[in-house]
């Protein structure tokens, strides 16, 4: 809770965009209302490794910083790898 209240695109008030991604990955973009943060959360809902396309992503999100930091991230043939339900918030910066 502390990583996320520091963030200003999980503001109640923020947009979001629920992604459209496969292999049982759910995903949102949510971006903060000056436009400045942008965050993508993933969470594999499976018991198995789920590869998600980088093109399925907002923006350039391999330069991005992962904030829960609980799971190494990697990515293979221009894909993320996510653990068995592994969750991800990637943002495009991050707030102190």
């Amino acid at each position: 809770m502390k990583i996320r209240k520091r963030q200003q695109a999980f503001h109640p008030d923020a947009p979001q965009t629920v992604l459209d991604l496969d292999n049982g990955v759910f995903g949102l973009h949510r971006v903060a209302l000056d436009g400045d943060q942008q965050i993508v959360c993933l969470f594999n809902c499976s018991r198995d490794t789920a590869l998600v396309a980088l093109g399925s992503l907002p923006g350039a999100i391999t330069r991005w910083v992962e904030l829960i930091g609980e799971v190494n991230t990697e990515v293979r043939d221009n894909a993320l790898v996510m653990p068995p339900y592994a969750a991800f918030w990637f943002s495009n910066e991050t707030a102190d």
